[in-house]
């Protein structure tokens, strides 16, 4: 993207400023409510019940008890920080 559309671009609060007259402040809390309202979307389209490194779903999926499943994530957790690179 070129400097030019950055300029232009609905999250930076520039934007809401030169187009719309707002103030500083006022077209700061418009790019928060923005993004807070793009988290909220994004967020809603992942079930916590249905994602793997979760317990619930471990109990709810799968059938296992609370124990168990606390286990599984844990042997998952586990797993991939084996796999991560160290710094």
């Amino acid at each position: 993207m070129n400097n030019n559309k950055k300029e232009f671009s609905i999250y930076r609060y520039q934007y809401w400023m030169q187009k719309y007259g707002m103030t500083e402040i006022d077209a700061k809390n418009k790019v928060s409510l923005i993004q807070k309202q793009n988290a909220n979307k994004s967020s809603k389209k992942v079930k916590p019940e249905y994602f793997h490194f979760k317990k619930e779903y471990w109990i709810i999926k799968k059938g296992y008890n609370e124990s168990d499943a606390i286990k599984k994530v844990s042997e998952l957790q586990s797993s991939l920080s084996k796999k991560s690179k160290k710094i």
